[in-house]
């Protein structure tokens, strides 16, 4: 994809569903993340993952 051909698209978000998410067969001591669904219309969402447990790249996007 070039940068060229990214666009951005809005929406209205109806409700949001906030849960903690564990890998599936993962360890009791794997790091968990935040799972964040954001309702943006009937049957459709969009999910977001935010690991602050993680360590590294992860660890920081979700401090940023």
């Amino acid at each position: 994809m070039l940068s060229g051909e990214v666009t951005d698209t809005e929406y209205e978000v109806i409700d949001t569903i906030y849960r903690i998410h564990r890998k599936r067969d993962a360890d009791e001591d794997a790091p968990r993340c935040l799972r964040v669904d954001y309702v943006i219309g009937l049957d459709h969402w969009q999910s977001e993952f935010i690991c602050i447990e993680h360590t590294g790249y992860a660890r920081r996007k979700a401090e940023a």
